[in-house]
């Protein structure tokens, strides 16, 4: 039977979608950290008194939690 729809073979494609996979976290992950200076002039530039953060990705928080204690805020940290 003759058919546009191939089948799906193992030949190097378990390697190349982990590939995939791979190369999109690290994409998703890029973007978190390319939005962290926008972050931190938001939080500098808050009026005073108490704003929640909330954030996706760990090395945003670390980077939020870094400029925090470097500018001698009060915080509290809740991952999970």
């Amino acid at each position: 039977v003759d058919s546009p729809v191939k089948a799906p073979t193992n030949a190097g494609g378990d390697d190349e979608s982990a590939r995939r996979k791979n190369a999109l976290m690290k994409m998703y992950q890029d973007t978190g950290a390319a939005k962290l200076p926008s972050v931190l002039r938001h939080i500098d530039a808050s009026q005073p008194g108490k704003i929640i953060v909330f954030a996706h990705h760990r090395s945003v928080l670390d980077g939020i939690e870094a400029y925090l204690r470097s500018q001698k805020y009060s915080y509290i940290r809740i991952d999970g």
